[in-house]
């Protein structure tokens, strides 16, 4: 027989995260920053990526400059999949490091896939299409493979 008194409710399990956002949010603080310095930020810590050897995180950091929507949210955009990954590897340093440095520990993050409307027309699927292309960006070409009867080897 088991007595009664040996017997606790049980307890309710708190999450480590619950109890840092209940216990720190007190003494965290929501200091007000402009773009200028945020981007200033941004730069210094791309650069830091650089010195750590980062250099595709780098120069994905250095493609670009974010921007402040509203008062807490960082947009920034990326050109490709792998920047996307690479941006969320990285993602939870680079937020303590803006968050300690802005004094402010409400800010976000959005990043985003940029659609290039250039990536339709960068598949090229013979000789003739691309050549056919860069007379587009470069006329003389055409006139060049006119005047010296060039043909275009396959």
């Amino acid at each position: 027989m088991i007595k009664s008194e040996n017997i606790s409710p049980p307890q309710k399990v708190v999450s480590k995260k619950e109890v840092e956002s209940k216990e720190g949010s007190a003494f965290r603080p929501e200091k007000a920053f402009s773009e200028a310095t945020m981007v200033a930020l941004w730069k210094e810590y791309a650069h830091e990526m650089r010195k750590q050897g980062k250099m595709s995180f780098y120069h994905t950091m250095a493609a670009r400059n974010p921007v402040l929507e509203g008062e807490l949210k960082m947009m920034f955009w990326v050109d490709n999949q792998v920047q996307l990954n690479d941006f969320d590897r990285e993602r939870p340093e680079l937020l303590a490091f803006m968050r300690e440095q802005l004094q402010n520990y409400a800010i976000e993050f959005e990043v985003q896939l940029v659609a290039s409307p250039q990536a339709d027309h960068m598949r090229f699927y013979s000789p003739n299409d691309r050549f056919k292309a860069m007379i587009e960006k470069n006329p003389s070409l055409g006139e060049l493979r006119k005047r010296f009867d060039l043909d275009l080897e396959h």
